[in-house]
């Protein structure tokens, strides 16, 4: 071969070495392209495995869970055996579907809502006008509809008053015999006191001796005796003890015998005949001479000096037989110290029956009465307490002798002293002399006074009778109820409390009724802003529009709720009404979705099995085609084997040839 023959080969084999090479980089460089795509496929199913998607529980008609898709769709509309929830915007407003939102906007009350959704319908009912009953219960009281109706019944309100009110004026009215002056009348004289009356002025005759009577000895054992309490509880029934206290008396409770009792317990010079406050003077005490008299003589001694019984407290109704009668003694739990002389005590007990008396001799206790009760429970616990303590442990005879009875004689001294007092204790009558004019005048008043209470009688009866009696209203029956109580809780979420549509001002919301007491439900501006008046906090009505696009999207409610842009409310029953009313026991309550058992939270199975079969039909492309390109690496490594093979061949002749040729020139 010649030398530019050898040097032209030399660079052709150069030429597709270098070719070679480059060819190499670049399937080497396409190889690391793959790695990267095998990376970028892993990266994307693992992604789609960390994906989650939400889902709700719902139950079909056999009561069966199953779960689909969270939606707002899924979530609010109503479904059998679903928890009610609502989803609420930062401003504190219920998103609700467009549907609904038309439906509360067409409805001017919860009635005509109910409809909107074959759960309820509105009937007309008739009913008593509540102004007619209040006006009517103040004007006739609690028995009004037979004023109403027949003129007549019992009496009360504001009517029976105005009545009373008549009639403690007519009472009033001034009186002719009112209106003038007395003038003395010398020939009218007039004694101020009775006429004393000698039985008044009896007394026992002080010449009088009684004859001596053996005594009797009580040890004798052939004499029955008894003690001085038994004999004045039983020997002394039938006088004036008995008939004191003896329901079944005539006598029972006038007070003169009480204190004639009461007087045979004292002894003669004890003081107090002063004044005629009594029946007649007792016959008894320590200078009485026969009979019962005699025993109280015996008792008025021994109860002489003796002080009371001491006893703290008695409650106890002690119980006594008068002639077949059963007779009670209440002591009131009356107490003493024990430091009061008997004597003392019976004074004392006298002057307040006297006083209770009045002087009168025919007064009788009431037993209604306080003051009366509390005097005879001091009388008797006197005699059950004071008197036994006493008086229980002296005997005497059962059947004493007969003694002749002390004779009474008339105290002249003092009844002539007494008609002296009579005659001198005199006034003068007096004559009537009439005023006429300041009669007249006064009348006047009074009739001007009568007439006013007349006017406000007619005119309230005029007002009244301008109210209606009978109203109608609106009221909500359910067809079924429990669709019904779900859009009454939407309802009142919506509304607020009113079942009417509540009118604000300055903001659309809808048809709206009036109250059936002719108001409107009208919310002020300046109000308060609260549920309970159809504005949220920030003055906003309480509902908005969540578009039918979004409140069917999963992906949507998934990301407002994961980034906080929306948070769910929940229906909670405390004691679920019949009447589905929604107020008093269903509330409204936050509630982080995370927290709601019937939401949960899976992997995004479609998601993860599309990605899977990505990434391994990715991972079998790349498998192929590194294969080619490994299979063209090698036909270029054996290609380039051989070229340079043939490169060394041919520069070595042609280092051959330059050997030679510079030898023939040297």
């Amino acid at each position: 071969m010649g030398m530019s023959a050898s040097q032209a080969r030399l660079l052709s084999i150069t030429a597709r070495l270098s070719d070679n090479e480059l060819r190499t980089q670049t399937i080497t460089t396409a190889k690391m392209s793959l790695a990267n795509k095998t990376s970028e496929a892993s990266s994307e199913y693992i992604k789609a495995l960390d994906e989650t998607e939400l889902q709700f529980a719902t139950y079909d008609d056999d009561g069966n869970k199953m779960y689909e898709n969270l939606t707002g769709t899924s979530l609010t509309e109503y479904g059998i055996l679903k928890n009610q929830y609502g989803i609420v915007n930062p401003e504190g407003q219920i998103m609700v579907s467009e549907k609904d939102a038309g439906n509360y906007l067409e409805s001017a009350s919860l009635g005509e809502f109910l409809e909107k959704y074959d759960a309820g319908r509105v009937d007309i009912q008739e009913y008593e006008n509540p102004k007619y009953i209040q006006e009517a219960t103040n004007l006739y009281g609690s028995d009004w509809r037979n004023w109403v109706q027949n003129g007549s019944g019992t009496q009360g309100g504001k009517y029976e008053q105005w009545q009373n009110e008549i009639i403690i004026i007519q009472g009033r009215e001034p009186q002719q015999s009112e209106y003038g002056e007395w003038i003395e009348d010398k020939n009218n004289i007039i004694h101020n006191r009775p006429y004393p009356q000698e039985r008044d002025y009896m007394i026992p005759d002080p010449n009088w001796v009684a004859p001596e009577i053996p005594p009797i000895d009580p040890d004798d054992s052939t004499v029955e005796t008894w003690s001085l309490y038994e004999a004045f509880m039983n020997g002394t029934a039938g006088g004036c003890f008995s008939c004191s206290s003896n329901p079944s008396s005539t006598e029972y409770n006038k007070v003169k015998h009480f204190n004639h009792t009461l007087a045979h317990m004292l002894v003669k010079d004890s003081g107090i005949w002063a004044g005629n406050h009594w029946w007649t003077k007792p016959q008894g005490g320590i200078n009485g001479m026969s009979g019962d008299a005699i025993i109280m003589g015996q008792i008025a001694k021994a109860l002489e000096g003796k002080t009371c019984c001491g006893e703290t407290s008695c409650n106890e109704s002690h119980d006594h037989n008068f002639y077949g009668t059963d007779v009670h003694f209440d002591c009131g739990n009356e107490a003493c110290d024990g430091s009061q002389l008997i004597s003392d005590k019976i004074l004392n007990l006298m002057k307040d029956f006297a006083d209770y008396s009045g002087g009168s001799t025919d007064k009788r206790g009431d037993d209604n009465d306080p003051v009366w009760i509390g005097l005879k429970q001091r009388y008797y616990h006197l005699i059950e307490h004071d008197l036994k303590g006493v008086l229980e442990d002296v005997k005497i005879p059962k059947d004493p002798p007969e003694v002749p009875q002390q004779p009474w004689i008339l105290d002249k001294e003092a009844y002539e002293k007494a008609l002296k007092e009579y005659e001198e204790d005199i006034s003068y009558g007096q004559t009537w002399k009439p005023d006429v004019p300041g009669w007249e005048a006064a009348h006047a008043i009074w009739q001007n006074e009568l007439d006013e209470v007349l006017g406000k009688i007619q005119n309230a009866i005029e007002e009244f009778e301008k109210i209606p009696p009978v109203l109608t209203k609106n009221i909500t029956v359910f067809t079924d109820k429990d669709k019904a109580q779900w859009y009454v809780n939407l309802w009142h979420r919506m509304n607020g409390a009113s079942q009417d549509k509540v009118q604000l001002n300055g903001i659309e919301n809808g048809n709206h009724n009036v109250n059936p007491n002719g108001e409107e439900n009208t919310i002020e501006g300046d109000n308060i802003k609260s549920p309970t008046n159809g504005l949220t906090e920030g003055g906003k009505i309480l509902w908005t529009v969540l578009e039918d696009g979004l409140m069917k999207s999963d992906k949507w409610l998934k990301f407002a709720l994961d980034n906080g842009f929306v948070t769910l409310e929940r229906v909670n029953y405390t004691n679920p009404t019949e009447e589905g009313t929604g107020l008093a026991d269903v509330t409204w309550t936050s509630i982080i979705y995370t927290n709601a058992t019937d939401i949960k939270e899976q992997e995004n199975e479609r998601k993860i099995t599309q990605a899977e079969v990505k990434y391994k039909q990715t991972v079998r492309n790349i498998e192929s085609k590194d294969k080619q390109y490994d299979n063209i690496l090698k036909l270029l490594d054996t290609e380039h084997s051989a070229l340079q093979t043939e490169y060394d061949s041919v520069k070595g002749v042609i280092n051959k040839n330059i050997e030679r040729t510079l030898k023939i020139y040297s």
